[in-house]
C-alpha cells in the first residue's frame, strides 16, 4: 500500500516504485549540506566525489517531488524541505530500550573517562573539537572508537572499528558519552543520532553539540548541550563541562527516565500518520 524509503539517491527503481504507489520518505539530514560535505569536502572521494555530487544535484527534485509524504527527524529538516509542500511529521529516532542493559558503573577514584563512537570522513562529528578537550582538560581521559589515528595527547586514544561486543567493554568503564560536537558544519542545529540513544540506554550521561529533538520541551539534567558553532573551544565550555562531569559522572540515567526516545510510542505515532496517508 505504502512505500516507505529512506532518503538515498535517485535511481531508476524509485522512479519506478514511486509511480506505482504512494512512498514516503524518511529524512534524517539536510541533504545539500551533507552531501557537499561529504563528496565535495572531503578530499578521498576526489574525482568520484565530484560526479556524484552533480548526479545528486541533478536529480533531487525530482526525487523528492516524486514523493507522496515526507518523515522528518527533526522539525528543523521537515522546515528545510517545506517549499515541496507535501504531507509531513516530525518523528525524532528512537530505540527499543528493551533490548539494552544498563550497563553504566559507579567509580569513585581513578579519571574521569569520556567516550565517543563516530565514522571516519564525518567532519560533523568534530572529532577535532575533542581533542581540543582532551588537551585543555588533562585530568580526563578520551576513549574514541571507530576512528583509525595515532593520538598525539596522551590521555586519548582511538581505537578504530570495532565490534558492539568489543567497543562494550570499553563503553562500560567509562562516565560520560559524547555525542556529535560539530552539527553546525552541515548548518544544523537539531538532531537525534541513535549513537546517542544508545549511549542513553546504556545508562551514560551525555554531551552535545546540538538540540535533541526529543528533548527540546524538556533538557534532563543528564543532557550537556554546548554550542561550538564558532568551531572555538572557551573557557566558557570547559567550565560547563566540569560542572556537568562533577555532578554527573556517578550518575545512572534509568530507562524511566527515557520514554519519549522509546521505539514503540515513536513508531505508533508513524504507522498512524501513513494510515491518514491511505485515507
Amino acid at each position: 500500500d505504502i512505500i516507505y524509503y529512506r532518503y538515498d539517491f535517485y535511481t531508476l527503481n524509485y522512479e519506478m516504485l514511486s509511480s506505482k504507489y504512494k512512498t514516503v520518505i524518511e529524512i534524517q539530514t539536510k541533504d545539500i549540506d551533507e552531501f557537499f560535505l561529504i563528496h565535495i569536502r572531503n578530499k578521498k572521494y576526489k574525482l568520484y566525489g565530484y560526479f556524484s555530487y552533480l548526479y545528486f544535484l541533478l536529480t533531487r527534485s525530482r526525487f523528492l517531488k516524486k514523493s507522496f509524504a515526507f518523515v522528518g527527524v527533526t522539525n528543523e529538516i521537515l522546515d528545510y524541505y517545506s517549499s515541496f509542500f507535501k504531507p509531513s511529521i516530525c518523528i525524532p529516532n528512537g530505540i527499543n530500550l528493551s533490548k539494552y542493559n544498563t550497563i553504566k558503573k559507579t567509580y569513585n577514584d581513578g579519571k574521569v573517562k569520556f567516550f565517543f563512537i563516530g565514522t571516519e570522513g564525518m567532519p560533523w562529528h568534530g572529532i577535532d573539537i575533542i581533542e581540543k578537550l582532551a588537551e585543555k582538560i588533562p585530568e580526563y581521559e578520551f576513549h574514541i572508537v571507530g576512528i583509525n589515528r595515532k593520538s598525539k595527547i596522551d590521555n586519548l586514544k582511538y581505537y578504530g572499528p570495532m565490534r558492539y561486543s568489543d567497543y562494550i567493554k570499553i563503553l562500560e568503564k567509562c562516565h560520560i558519552c559524547i555525542g556529535t560536537l560539530a552539527l553546525h558544519r552541515n548548518n544544523m542545529k537539531e538532531a537525534c543520532p541513535l549513537k546517542v540513544r544508545e549511549y542513553l540506554a546504556h545508562g551514560f550521561p551525555v554531551i552535545l553539540g546540538y538540540k535533541d529533538t526529543a528533548f527540546l520541551n524538556d533538557t534532563p539534567d543528564f543532557i550537556l548541550e554546548l554550542d561550538f558553532s564558532n568551531d572555538e573551544l572557551t573557557d566558557d565550555h570547559i567550565q560547563k563541562i566540569k560542572v556537568f562531569v562533577e555532578n554527573q559522572k556517578n550518575r545512572i540515567v534509568k530507562k524511566e527516565e527515557l520514554s519519549v526516545i522509546d521505539i514503540y510510542s515513536l513508531e505508533e505515532k508513524k504507522i498512524k500518520f501513513l494510515r491518514n496517508l491511505l485515507k
